[in-house]
């Protein structure tokens, strides 16, 4: 047992090493998250009620995160701006009736006919070591935050919850720019689906529709 613990001990400082000597000529890579990617949607019969419109930010649009997610490459760059607006509209789509896109808050929304405004916010992209799956040693999960705010077009506050997408921190042991490249790209996307599937599951499951006291409210 102990010999076995050695030998992989050694095996992981050798790749270490080796991986240090080669990484240093991949001093940056740029990684565009595709706006396509692959959700698993809860199958809805009924679908909300109301024709919602989706405000995405100017800093979702084109939202860039600097910096690595798995690999030793310091220099990291993710494209994130499509996937995230991409992944909000699908989102609403699989949810409510009927989805239009907002590209200013501040136009007359009354021509659109909208009974609510949806407007996701990026909170941050984090790491942290935690216990998972009955593990007795933490392990690096990163997280994916973001807020979701629900209004009436005249402002009143009706759904907010930030949302913590995770993903297992998988290292890249590849030597080769591509494939260090596509390593980045799937932790990247395990954070994408899980934020978004979560934000699904709980705008939809919490029924806040079902009472539409904002309509006409004071």
């Amino acid at each position: 047992m102990l010999l076995n613990k050695v030998a992989t001990l050694s095996l992981l400082v050798l790749l270490f090493f080796l991986y240090s000597c080669a990484s240093p000529q991949f001093s940056k890579i740029d990684i565009s998250m595709p706006k396509d990617f692959e959700m698993i949607n809860t199958e809805i019969k009924d679908k909300i009620p109301l024709r919602a419109g989706l405000y995405l930010k100017p800093d979702i649009r084109n939202y860039s995160k600097k910096g690595p997610i798995a690999s030793f490459v310091t220099h990291t760059t993710f494209s994130m701006g499509d996937a995230l607006s991409s992944g909000s509209e699908r989102v609403l789509r699989n949810i409510f009736k009927d989805v239009v896109i907002i590209d200013q808050l501040e136009s007359d929304l009354s021509t659109k006919n909208i009974d609510v405004i949806v407007t996701p916010e990026l909170v941050g992209i984090y790491g942290q070591a935690k216990m998972i799956d009955g593990s007795k040693v933490p392990k690096a999960v990163n997280q994916l935050v973001m807020k979701w705010n629900i209004v009436s077009p005249d402002g009143k506050i009706i759904y907010v919850n930030t949302i913590t997408g995770e993903g297992l921190q998988k290292l890249s042991f590849s030597f080769t720019s591509a494939g260090i490249a596509e390593d980045e790209k799937n932790n990247m996307l395990m954070l994408i689906k899980d934020q978004f599937q979560k934000a699904q599951e709980d705008i939809y499951s919490s029924g806040w529709w079902k009472k539409q006291w904002w309509k006409n409210s004071n």
